[in-house]
């Protein structure tokens, strides 16, 4: 190969040939050949290009890292009391929620040196809505579950405002902050599953010498292992860890078919069961969290994907699939409301429907406008970017006005 290379020095495109037929041969052939040839600006970014290692030590400071690690223990160590006060029967179980997503907001407050008016918005939207879902008198009323659901929608608002800092109206900004999520999601994962396997592995290995230490290590380890991994994910994906943004954009290409086909035959499967969300509450419920899942699946797969002709039809189908589905649902919404009349429950699914179906119709809208060529890719990521606050408001909607009008 080194002859065919030494050919090839002035061909960028038959290099590239050769390195794909054999990377490894070829690195190693192009490093003997390198000292001997001239060095011109297609050999040198070859050089560089095989030779560059990635040191993940170079893409981070220590104080960053020191900081990240801070964070994470106290996280940890903040939800491990939170979980004695709740064990105690002391404050609400939520208030766990408040720890975990409190703490990734923390560390982007902490990075991005927010603003003091920022910051004191966000400080003081944070400790009403903590008041006002601790002061709730019933925590099982069916009002106090809707305020408890909607509670992580707010709390993700609130990472997403300390993420986007100032820039909250740059839509490249919040697209980056979507992107952020889905790369948090599949590394956390990978992590959890990691996470499993060491658990499952101690549990055996104390069982074999007689001594059971399950309740001590869930209590403990586990509970405080699952909110610092979250803050060291948030961390390592903030730092462009490349290993989640090469495998990303492949899991939202391959999800994407695969959610499609899944939909396709679970609407053909429920019209040839004949099962009817205007009278089965429990279908109809099943029917909204399927709709949630593929809301987010497409949208993470929207801002994966690139100008591939296939994979946007795929989006778009997706999309026209939920949204139909969004119908479905809001007519057996207001079939119910007209039939058996308002109850907190029917007042927050139809807001929800309303808000979903018209965030879906503005990005079919913005496909078949682009289909059309009469915009770019990035006017469909502006579509989704740019309602995003309407969920944080519907939130707060939910978890103030709620409680007062049931």
């Amino acid at each position: 190969m080194n002859r065919t290379i030494q050919e090839y020095l002035n061909q960028p495109n038959e290099l590239e040939k050769l390195y794909r037929k054999d990377s490894e041969q070829f690195k190693a052939r192009f490093n003997e050949l390198y000292p001997s040839v001239e060095h011109t600006d297609i050999v040198n970014v070859w050089y560089e290009r095989l030779n560059y290692r990635e040191d993940m030590l170079s893409e981070f400071n220590r104080k960053d890292f020191i900081g990240a690690i801070l964070i994470a223990l106290l996280s940890g160590l903040s939800s491990r009391l939170v979980f004695y006060f709740i064990q105690e029967n002391l404050i609400n179980p939520i208030n766990s929620i408040f720890t975990i997503m409190g703490f990734i907001s923390i560390y982007f407050i902490v990075k991005n040196q927010l603003s003091k008016k920022l910051l004191l918005i966000l400080l003081t939207l944070f400790g009403f809505v903590v008041w006002n879902v601790n002061s709730i008198q019933n925590p099982s009323s069916d009002v106090s579950i809707l305020v408890y659901l909607h509670v992580p929608i707010f709390m993700w608002i609130v990472i997403g405002a300390s993420y986007l800092s100032d820039e909250y109206r740059n839509n490249q900004k919040r697209l980056t902050f979507l992107r952020f999520n889905g790369e948090f999601i599949v590394l956390y994962t990978i992590m959890a599953i990691s996470g499993i396997i060491l658990t499952g592995i101690t549990m055996q290995l104390f069982t074999m010498i007689n001594l059971d230490i399950s309740e001590f290590y869930f209590t403990n380890i586990v509970l405080i292992g699952v909110a610092s991994v979250s803050i060291l994910t948030t961390y390592l994906v903030d730092l462009n860890f490349n290993f989640v943004r090469n495998i990303a954009p492949l899991i939202a290409k391959l999800f994407g078919p695969l959610v499609l086909i899944t939909l396709i035959l679970f609407m053909i499967m429920v019209i040839i069961t004949g099962q009817n969300p205007f009278i089965d509450r429990e279908f109809l419920l099943v029917f909204n969290i399927v709709l949630l899942v593929v809301l987010a699946i497409s949208l993470f797969s929207i801002i994966e994907s690139s100008e591939s002709k296939i994979t946007n039809v795929v989006n778009c189908a997706l999309i026209s699939i939920a949204l139909l589905i969004d119908i479905f649902a809001l007519s057996s919404i207001l079939f119910r409301l007209s039939s058996y009349g308002l109850t907190p429950n029917r007042c927050a699914v139809l807001g929800i429907n309303l808000i979903i179906g018209i965030h879906l119709s503005r990005i079919l809208y913005s496909y078949i406008k682009y289909f059309k060529n009469k915009v770019e890719l990035n006017s469909i990521h502006k579509s989704i970017t740019d309602y995003l606050p309407i969920y944080g408001i519907w939130s707060l909607i939910v978890i103030f006005a709620f409680p007062i009008l049931f």
